[in-house]
């Protein structure tokens, strides 16, 4: 253990298999459980191992997952609170920035209908609206960071949860069963269509306590199936 721990420095998050069955009984019909190594403890004087693992959905945890994820991008010169300019940014990528969007400059929101690379340094947004959703526009300075947001038009719980688990938790898409879901959702959930915006980086796990808190329904890890399910608290049946 000692070796494998010094050529293996970076084993968390790895898939940890468990399999539970009889002598004799081939591997493929055992039960396997399935989880996220978190940390291993050991070898003590004994030469005792402890590995303590989680399941999938520690992914989304709040301190590794955010959605939106944090932007790099900074303003490359001052801008005063009058000017619809296009916005220079350093720092970033033009994918950072999908168009149409809208970006937070420390209290102001601000809209944008394209994004344009001028060179490996700097990137520009135009068709700028200053001070959107309900905020006011302010001068801005150099240096300031240039927070793209997430903005939801009417989107269904089980999209929203799919996306921040798939794409700011990095849960493996393969451990969701959409078409379960869906199904799920086409049934209890079709009222739940939801609109908003999200202009600072978010705890993945709180997004979601907050959704399945205020649109009923739960997700959790079956360990068995090694899926994320998701189900509708349902009213009871007669």
């Amino acid at each position: 253990w000692s070796k494998w721990l010094a050529r293996n420095p970076y084993y968390n998050n790895r898939v940890i298999r468990i399999r539970e069955g009889y002598v004799g009984q081939d591997l493929g019909d055992m039960t396997t459980r399935t989880y996220l190594i978190d940390k291993i403890d050991g070898p003590d004087t004994k030469g005792r191992v402890k590995i303590t693992a989680r399941d999938i959905l520690a992914l989304a945890d709040n301190d590794k997952a955010q959605a939106p994820a944090a932007s790099t991008g900074e303003l490359i010169a001052d801008i005063d609170d009058s000017s619809t300019a296009p916005i220079r940014i350093t720092g970033a990528a033009a994918a950072d920035y999908p168009a149409p969007g809208t970006v937070r400059i420390n209290d102001e929101l601000i809209t944008y209908t394209a994004v344009t690379t001028v060179d490996e340094t700097e990137i520009q947004l135009s068709g700028i609206t200053r001070g959107t959703d309900g905020t006011e526009a302010q001068a801005q300075s150099e240096g300031d960071r240039v927070q793209i947001c997430l903005r939801y038009e009417a989107v269904r719980v089980d999209s929203l949860a799919r996306e921040w688990l798939v794409d700011y938790g990095g849960v493996p898409a393969e451990f969701i069963p959409w078409t379960d879901w869906q199904a799920e959702a086409d049934t209890w959930l079709a009222q739940f269509d939801l609109t908003g915006l999200i202009t600072e980086p978010t705890g993945v796990q709180d997004l979601l306590a907050e959704i399945t808190e205020q649109c009923l329904f739960y997700v959790w890890w079956d360990e068995r199936a090694q899926l994320i399910r998701l189900a509708a608290i349902k009213p009871p049946q007669s």
